[in-house]
């Protein structure tokens, strides 16, 4: 198994500020840019229509008109990019560090596992967990509701598949996995991530976070395995694209 990149220890103040500062920073940033977002589809929809868009979510009804998979999506990748680039300001400002080193975003060479885990293993656990989740709370992961139009698929699918990926692993294998390997063993390191990845996504159900643990610990492995987060990013986008075609499959017209 590869090492981890040589890095200088990191002391876990320098770690709990930095990743303190890179959450409440990013997500100030990211409600100033949301509500631009709002602000953009307010004035193009008028209020009246967007208040509409609003219970429509809280309702799960579908989107007929396919403004809401516009707004749920636009604001969505508005946070992921208010996060990234907060991780930047925090590198180069905070930690004196470059991002690309703090995140393990180096060059990796794939193996015959590297595909066994991306196109195999990675769905395999999706499709499992999916149906887990299905018969204990049918509910959980809900929001926002399945889009009903191309153009809101394609939103989802660039969001889901791409932005989230990349900004996800930077923070999770990357960001926080890179600053305690230089402290911790790999196990202790990648429940750690595993546990505060799956805590993450608490907000779509306490039985959907746990169901996203074990898929950390995988993503954690192959963090270790290959030195960079640049296979985690694929293999967290096979798995997010599995998804939804498990979705775009099932869903209702």
């Amino acid at each position: 198994m590869q090492q981890p990149e040589t890095m200088p220890q990191i002391s876990y103040l320098e770690l709990s500020l930095s990743f303190v500062a890179i959450l409440i920073f990013g997500t100030m940033i990211g409600v100033l840019v949301g509500s631009l977002v709002w602000l953009v589809f307010d004035l193009m929809a008028g209020r009246h229509a967007m208040m509409m868009v609003l219970e429509n979510i809280r309702a799960q009804v579908p989107d007929k008109t396919g403004i809401m998979s516009a707004l749920v999506y636009s604001v969505t990748a508005a946070f992921y990019a208010a996060f990234f680039v907060t991780m930047w300001v925090v590198a180069k400002f905070g930690v004196n560090a470059p991002l690309k080193l703090r995140v393990a975003f180096h060059d990796w060479y794939g193996d015959n596992q590297f595909w066994w885990l991306a196109l195999v293993i990675a769905p395999a656990v999706n499709i499992l967990s999916s149906l887990v989740l299905g018969a204990v709370d049918p509910q959980a992961g809900n929001q926002p509701p399945t889009p009903t139009s191309l153009s809101g698929w394609l939103m989802l699918f660039a969001v889901a598949v791409v932005i989230a990926p990349i900004c996800e692993e930077m923070l999770f294998r990357g960001w926080l996995f890179t600053a305690l390997r230089t402290r911790k063993a790999f196990g202790t390191t990648a429940m750690i991530t595993a546990g505060l990845f799956a805590f993450m996504h608490i907000l779509s159900g306490a039985y959907y976070a746990m169901l996203i643990f074990p898929v950390g610990l995988l993503l954690a492995y192959a963090r270790e395995r290959y030195g960079s987060i640049k296979p985690t990013i694929v293999i967290h986008g096979l798995f997010n694209a599995s998804a939804l075609l498990l979705a775009y499959m099932t869903a209702k017209p």
